[in-house]
């Protein structure tokens, strides 16, 4: 939507999010996300700098205030917050410790971003489920990069397939690509040491962890300010 009015665009990006809201049912990970698109884009709309945080806890003020069982019962939007606060404040602090990486096809943004979201979610996920995943990083790295194409081929055939036999192309690349990421989640998935199981992990102790990360970042975080302060 580059190409046309920036208004028009957003307007009609807008539309879309609402969109996107109905067909998925309106579950509480898209909602949120939907809430936060929706402030992003209205305050590029009023040329008004909405921080991603501020946009992340408003949407769970908003949801909170809505349905506050949502904290305690759905695990599915504890899940989604967590991973989408490790996005916004914990990938820098991975990204200068994967140098290393290549950065071609995006490997060493998606490993930082898996390795963070992974390691933020990891006291909640073995408090709510006790499973720890050793395989993720692997799979995130080869199915990734697939998802925006199976999103384009998802909604450009499902838009053209109103016409007999115009969709069977898209129809045909997401059969492959959804295929495709399916193996890969049952084949390292079925691995003998894909995950394992930690149970009875205690709320104390993920109370614990979250305050030992928090403490870490904020450490980092002092530790290159002064460093960038005293290179300046």
């Amino acid at each position: 939507l580059q190409r046309i009015s920036f208004h028009v665009g957003a307007i009609i990006a807008g539309a879309g999010i609402v969109l996107v809201v109905i067909i998925t049912g309106g579950s509480a990970p898209v909602v949120r996300s939907a809430i936060m698109a929706s402030v992003m884009l209205l305050g590029m709309l009023t040329y008004k700098n909405i921080l991603p945080n501020r946009a992340l806890f408003g949407a769970l003020f908003v949801m909170v205030c809505w349905n506050p069982y949502i904290l305690m019962h759905d695990t599915s939007f504890a899940l989604s917050f967590l991973a989408t606060f490790a996005v916004i404040n914990v990938v820098d602090l991975f990204k200068p410790y994967l140098v290393f990486v290549t950065e071609r096809f995006q490997v060493r943004n998606i490993l930082s971003e898996t390795l963070a979201t992974q390691i933020f979610v990891l006291p909640y996920l073995l408090f709510e489920i006790g499973k720890l995943s050793i395989i993720a990083p692997l799979s995130n790295i080869l199915v990734l990069p697939l998802i925006p194409l199976i999103m384009i081929f998802g909604l450009v055939g499902g838009i053209i397939a109103v016409g007999p036999f115009l969709g069977l192309p898209f129809a045909c690349g997401l059969l492959l690509l959804t295929s495709f990421v399916i193996w890969t989640a049952h084949f390292l998935g079925s691995l003998p040491f894909a995950s394992f199981d930690i149970k009875h992990f205690p709320l104390w102790a993920m109370l614990t962890l979250y305050i030992f990360y928090f403490v870490v970042g904020i450490y980092i975080l002092n530790k290159r300010k002064s460093e960038a302060v005293y290179v300046s």
